[in-house]
């Protein structure tokens, strides 16, 4: 998906995964517990604290972060996305906003998170809009699921979305990590890796490659002609063909920061 010049991100973003939300909610995958369970701890997520999860698509996060019995707030700029969302986890707070704008009062959140999302956003701005939500003293937790291209196949899956859009935001560019290098807002971030694995059938893999925002966005014809390549692997790769199911290996990144 080409941008184009001077196009706010936010629209870029829009264009990708707004007709996406049905099979978003269907084949992207959920958390590792592990991961989750490390944001709770270092974040301080319990009952009667006050969380915003920022970016929260279907509420592949949010569902999870529910269960502690904190107040989750889930901010999605996608009305298609806080649909999903709302169906699937009745407990959260659906809330239009983006991360550079949130009409949230000052200080009046224990923690934020943001799971797959951060290297979508203007990282200066929303550093910025995070400290004013933020409590002293409150936390941010960044999670991403990244595929796991030491595997064969995976890498071949990766080489297929990079011929669409080599330079589409991401977060293995490490890109993302210049808004925390440059602010005083936050402390330095720590992190951990999980391992993690989502199970496809191979004929999911396509539909995996279509929720990727790049191909999403591209007219019809053309979608299906990229994803025709995705179906091709997935009876040609030797790590796939014959079988009923392949693991698609994921390390789950996560990181977290404490408000200065």
């Amino acid at each position: 998906m080409d941008r184009v010049p001077n196009e706010p991100l936010h629209d870029y973003v829009c264009r990708g995964f707004g007709g996406t939300a049905e099979l978003y909610e269907k084949i992207r995958p959920e958390y590792p517990d592990a991961a989750v369970d490390i944001l709770i701890r270092e974040l301080g997520i319990a009952r009667g604290r006050v969380v915003v999860d920022v970016g929260a698509g279907t509420g592949k996060l949010t569902r999870m972060l529910a269960r502690t019995g904190a107040t989750v707030i889930a901010v999605e700029p996608l009305a298609e996305m806080r649909e999903r969302l709302a169906a699937a986890v009745p407990l959260a707070v659906p809330f239009d906003g983006t991360a550079e704008h949130m009409a949230l009062r000052d200080g009046s959140a224990h923690a934020i998170t943001v799971a797959q999302a951060f290297h979508w956003f203007d990282g200066d701005r929303a550093l910025h809009e995070f400290h004013r939500v933020l409590a002293a003293g409150g936390m941010l937790g960044l999670v991403w699921n990244v595929r796991d291209r030491r595997a064969p196949w995976v890498a071949a899956f990766d080489a297929l979305v990079d011929a669409v859009d080599p330079d589409r935001p991401d977060h293995q560019t490490g890109s993302w990590r210049a808004a925390f290098e440059r602010t005083t807002l936050f402390a330095p971030l720590e992190g951990r890796d999980v391992e993690y694995a989502q199970t496809l059938a191979p004929g999911e893999i396509a539909d995996r490659a279509g929720t990727i925002s790049s191909i999403a966005s591209l007219p019809e014809a053309e979608r299906e002609r990229v994803l025709d390549r995705f179906r091709e692997l997935a009876v040609t790769h030797p790590d796939i063909r014959g079988r009923e199911t392949v693991a698609l290996p994921y390390l789950t990144k996560v990181y977290w920061t404490r408000r200065s």
